[in-house]
């Protein structure tokens, strides 16, 4: 019994779609190696020439001469690529080497148009099936921003540039980097790349969050320590190079790293009354030796629960010293981890 299957063209003129659906049934008939490739004869005679043709379950493409398309070829507006045995790929294919296009082709060999999902990454195929290369795009009225492997950014950095849920640019949710009197300070691509690192392997709920609720990253490496622990003689033991605006809303570090641990204290100040009041509390108490070994932090810190979660989420973004912990405290990993993936991203994306 033939097998029906459905190929959908798309070609393009000007901003006008035409969209093609050829549906066929498999075609009987024999194939033909030539000097110049390989031909397909139907079983009535005739060979196949400029046409799509489905094949034992493949398609194939035939130049006006009859030949099997190998390679990449241009069908209509769209770039196509046929494997060795002339047969149209799937999936992501690249035109390359240097400077070359991405395209994707679903399991019928279909070239994505527009917006496609791929492993929970958006992105966005021109009319020709050309994945967009650029780093900020307007598509349909609304500016977009994408990452080097073209996937769209949603709620993450590129340095100090903030894009938000919607895949949107949102200048408000920017990091600000100043020095210790307010004026703007000129900070290195690097490190604006390593703290947005960071930020970016937050849980993306909290992050969702922080903006939600009008917070905004500030880096002042000449802030200093915003609260030390010392030892009787006045000896700093330990450090928190970070603070919390509550009433400007405004997370300032003064070390790249420190954001972590303010965006830990952060967390906590959120988690719930429960959480903050009891739970925590009770399992740091009670596993203060071991989180002391693994965060450097003092004694005198032992009460300090904000101070005790923001060290442990510095930690939590570190696999080998967390799993280190996790082999000696079980109990309180969890509840970090519980705190930290308890809250979705709720929302969804606005494309069009």
């Amino acid at each position: 019994m033939k097998k029906k299957r459905t190929l959908i063209l798309i070609g393009a003129v000007g901003i006008l779609l035409a969209v093609q659906t050829i549906t066929s049934f498999a075609a009987d008939g024999k194939w033909t190696l030539t000097d110049a490739g390989y031909t397909f004869t139907y079983s009535d005679g005739r060979k196949a020439r400029g046409t799509w043709e489905d094949i034992d379950g493949e398609w194939y493409h035939f130049d006006r001469n009859g030949i099997m398309e190998t390679g990449w070829k241009t069908v209509g507006n769209i770039r196509y690529h046929f494997n060795q045995d002339g047969s149209l790929s799937e999936g992501w294919q690249y035109d390359g080497p240097g400077g070359g296009n991405w395209y994707y082709y679903d399991s019928a060999g279909n070239a994505k148009i527009q917006w496609f999902q791929d492993k929970g990454n958006w992105y966005w195929f021109d009319s020709d099936g050309k994945m967009n290369k650029e780093a900020v795009r307007t598509i349909k009225g609304k500016t977009y921003a994408f990452r080097p492997d073209g996937s769209m950014r949603v709620n993450e950095y590129a340095g100090f540039s903030y894009t938000d849920y919607d895949g949107q640019p949102d200048p408000a949710g920017d990091i600000l980097a100043v020095n210790a009197d307010g004026t703007a300070k000129t900070v290195s691509e690097a490190e604006k790349n390593e703290i947005a690192v960071y930020i970016n392997a937050f849980p993306d709920g909290w992050r969702k969050k922080f903006r939600d609720d009008g917070w905004r990253f500030v880096y002042c490496p000449s802030g200093g320590a915003y609260r030390t622990f010392k030892d009787k003689r006045g000896n700093v033991l330990y450090s928190c190079n970070y603070s919390l605006d509550e009433e400007k809303k405004e997370l300032r570090f003064s070390k790249t790293d420190a954001v972590k641990g303010g965006f830990g204290a952060y967390v906590y100040e959120n988690s719930g009354d429960e959480m903050k009041k009891d739970q925590f509390p009770k399992a740091a108490r009670y596993r203060f030796a071991e989180i002391a070994q693994a965060t450097g932090l003092p004694e005198g810190a032992k009460r300090e629960y904000d101070v005790i979660f923001g060290a442990l989420f510095h930690i939590y973004q570190d696999p080998d010293v967390w799993n280190a912990l996790k082999a000696k405290a079980s109990d309180i990993t969890w509840t970090i981890e519980r705190i930290a993936d308890n809250r979705s991203a709720d929302g969804r994306l606005d494309l069009e």
